[in-house]
This record gives C-alpha cells, sequence and structure tokens, in this order.
C-alpha cells in the first residue's frame, strides 16, 4: 500500500476520532449513553484496516443509533460515516473548504473555443469539516454541529432522548 493510501487512512481516522469526541460532548448534555466498538472497513484501494463505530444509547440502555464508518476514499470526500437510526439513515462528509467541484469544458458553437467551468458540487460548504445532506436542498450541505446532530439524531431514531 503506497504512503498516499496510508496517509488518507490515517487523516480519515484522526477526523473520525475528533467527530466522536464532539458528539460524545453533545450526548453527554443530553443524558445518552455511548459505547465505541472496533470494525474492519475494507476499501478496495487501501485493503482492510478498524475503526471505530460508535453506538448511541438511551439512558434505559436502549440503542437510538449507531455511527457507521464507512470509507476515507469517496468520491468528492475525504470520508464519510454513516448515522443510522431505526427509521433513517444520513450520510455524513469530511469535505475540504471549497468542497468538490465538477471540471467541464462547454463550446457555444461547433468546433468554438472551450470555456472551462468548476461549479462546486454542493452548496453551504464554509471551512473543512464534517456536513450532512441538507435535508429539502438538493446539492446542499449542512455543517454538523450539536443542533444538527440532535436534530438528526431525533429524526433517524423516531423518538427523544430518554
Amino acid at each position: 500500500m503506497s504512503t498516499l493510501i496510508i496517509e488518507s487512512v490515517d487523516e480519515y481516522l484522526r477526523h473520525l476520532e475528533e467527530l466522536y469526541k464532539q458528539i460524545q460532548e453533545w450526548l453527554h448534555g443530553e443524558g445518552l449513553a455511548w459505547e465505541e466498538q472496533k470494525v474492519v472497513v475494507n476499501e478496495e484501494r487501501s485493503g482492510p484496516y478498524k475503526a471505530s463505530l460508535l453506538i448511541i444509547r438511551q439512558s434505559d440502555g436502549e440503542q437510538m443509533a449507531k455511527l457507521k464508518p464507512i470509507g476515507a476514499h469517496i468520491i468528492g470526500a475525504k470520508g464519510r460515516v454513516d448515522l443510522s437510526g431505526a427509521l433513517d439513515s444520513q450520510p455524513f462528509l469530511y469535505l475540504l473548504t471549497d468542497g468538490p467541484t465538477v471540471e467541464m469544458s462547454i463550446s457555444t458553437e461547433p468546433g468554438g473555443e472551450l470555456e472551462e467551468h468548476a461549479p462546486p458540487l454542493f452548496r453551504g460548504i464554509d471551512r473543512e469539516g464534517w456536513y450532512a445532506l441538507a435535508d429539502r436542498e438538493p446539492k446542499s450541505v449542512q455543517r454538523v454541529n450539536r443542533e444538527t446532530f440532535l436534530d438528526l439524531l431525533e429524526k433517524g431514531a423516531d423518538c427523544e432522548p430518554k
């Protein structure tokens, strides 16, 4: 495995750990419990590696949701983890400041000069970090913060914290 691939997996695991620490603070404030388990993520590009799965539990021990690592090598992102509850699953993508773009060359006339365009794939990226797809806005993302996370957790789990 190349050094670049190893570095990208290590970077993903660091970003994942930072996200989990932040989420654990938010969960603690809501009286929710969590548990981490190691799972094997197997990507074609890197092969298998271990990452943490975060299980979120109600105060009575009942599982509400889990954060499952999907991988470091995601088209358009530097990593993905899915928040999955009984009703819904929401991908979180680690995006860079300007986000991914789609590069294209357009000519208005046959054989005419090509104009280069690189529109962003997503709207709403203001800085590097974890983002969730915005609910009713195609091609838009919202930064994963306390409010966003708890809202998505409640929707996906179909219950409020006990």
